[in-house]
């Protein structure tokens, strides 16, 4: 127990514990680095970011993209899969969308459950960080769940251009669900275009 004053107001704390048992019940957190995938933007395409089989939930992810051109990069739905059903149960409307900024933003912002910590410009040209967490709306799975993006730059053609995507994720799993991500190696971080 412990009594604490803040600004003239006392207020009283009690904290109950007790001893926890890990068992096959337990869901287990688990963060992953897809390292850069360099992608020429000559056409749209689904860059997979995370396959896991077993039963947990997603919580969220972390997009870092290297853009050389001031052009949007995010046209690209989010696609999930969960349990092996169709594609269309969730399907996105673009990445600006998910990531919760709507029309190619450029500037940096923060928010509880999303936000764009680091936005180079000018334009979309650059270095570019966005994050979107699954706290209010998890995805939960019991056999097996597929994260895609699809890349969709505004540059094709004869116009396009090479950039990269990597992503971290993460999810809650029980014991023993597996997932398709590298272990760890520092790997190679794309220099910013001239």
């Amino acid at each position: 127990e412990a009594r604490i004053a803040v600004q003239g107001a006392a207020v009283d704390l009690e904290v109950l514990h007790d001893d926890f048992a890990w068992d096959a019940r337990s869901l287990l957190f688990h963060a992953r680095w897809r390292p850069p995938e360099a992608l020429v933007t000559d056409a749209p395409r689904d860059l997979q970011f995370l396959s896991i089989a077993g039963e947990g939930h997603f919580a969220g992810t972390v997009l870092n993209v290297t853009n050389p051109a001031e052009a949007w990069w995010g046209e690209g739905d989010e696609r999930i899969r969960v349990d092996g059903g169709a594609w269309t149960d969730w399907l996105g409307t673009g990445t600006e969308d998910y990531f919760g900024y709507a029309w190619s933003s450029n500037e940096v912002f923060a928010r509880p459950y999303h936000g764009q910590p680091r936005a180079d410009g000018p334009r979309n040209r650059g270095r570019v960080v966005n994050y979107r967490w699954h706290v209010l709306d998890p995805i939960p799975f019991r056999e097996s769940f597929e994260l895609y993006l699809e890349v969709h730059h505004w540059l094709q053609g004869e116009e396009a251009v090479t950039m990269s995507y990597d992503a971290v994720t993460m999810w809650y799993a029980r014991p023993g669900a597996t997932h398709d991500l590298p272990t760890f190696d520092t790997g190679s971080i794309p220099p910013l275009p001239e």
